[in-house]
């Protein structure tokens, strides 16, 4: 199971030393370099810094933001030695600034494995990215506001994998992660009894205005259907041609388990 320790505000570290002794922003307790004892991972001083059991020296990895860091977020996760992924937040001439680093232990060091841009984006941070490290791999997907799953969970969009051989990320197939106490249902051919309901309704949680959406900046909440396309929907006189759509006239509505184009 992946390990996520979040602290969204906390004192800020005023320097920047792997020996400076400061408040953590987010710690976490893994086996990083496999060999079977639990070691101690913190964000501290604007670093990574994975003290290992049995060593009296620690290893650690900066960040390149030169800014004072006030939050972080850490996962800790992946198959063999694990990841350790880390959203930082910093405060740069009074503006938030925000830094992904991902480290993991190689060949007796601690290795960078990928640096990059995390946090909200554009001007009203309509969506952000988020860089986790699970149980099953490193993955970096996209949030929007009021995107959930049908349990509540935030849906990770546009999820990408992190591709050792490769050096890079890679679409992947998101991850279902049903809780482990949810109940259990059991589907069957028979009816119940008393039906509470006999007829479903679709609704799409989120929108793009064409198909195969590239980014979060693509999605919206759902609107109107052009009447274009209502009209389009509808049988055409005998002998007459039905309406064309444009691009621009066409909507797309998704969600996780649905698609519906119109």
């Amino acid at each position: 199971m992946p390990i996520l320790i979040l602290v969204a505000a906390a004192a800020p570290a005023t320097v920047a030393s792997a020996q400076t002794a400061a408040r953590p922003l987010a710690s976490a307790k893994a086996d990083v370099d496999g060999d079977g004892k639990v070691d101690e991972v913190r964000v501290e001083g604007g670093q990574i810094v994975v003290a290992r059991a049995g060593s009296k020296k620690a290893a650690w990895k900066a960040f390149a933001t030169p800014g004072t860091m006030t939050a972080a977020e850490l996962t800790v996760g992946g198959p063999g030695r694990p990841y350790v992924a880390v959203s930082a937040r910093f405060e740069v001439d009074g503006k938030p600034v925000h830094e992904g680093l991902v480290v993991r232990w190689v060949k007796g060091a601690l290795a960078e494995v990928w640096r990059g841009d995390v946090g909200p984006v554009g001007r009203d941070g309509d969506y952000e990215v988020r860089i986790d490290a699970t149980a099953s791999g490193l993955v970096r997907s996209q949030r929007r506001v009021g995107v959930v799953r049908c349990d509540g969970k935030p849906a990770a969009l546009f999820a990408e994998g992190w591709d050792d051989a490769g050096g890079k990320f890679r679409p992947i197939r998101g991850s279902v992660d049903v809780d482990e106490a949810a109940p259990v249902v059991t589907a069957t051919r028979a009816a119940p009894a008393n039906p509470a309901a006999v007829s479903a309704v679709f609704r799409a949680s989120v929108t793009s205005t064409e198909a195969g959406a590239a980014g979060g900046a693509a999605a919206g909440a759902p609107a109107r259907a052009p009447a274009a396309a209502a009209v389009a929907a509808l049988p055409a006189p005998r002998g007459a041609r039905p309406p064309r759509l444009s691009s621009s006239s066409r909507i797309v509505l998704q969600s996780s388990t649905h698609s519906l184009q119109m």
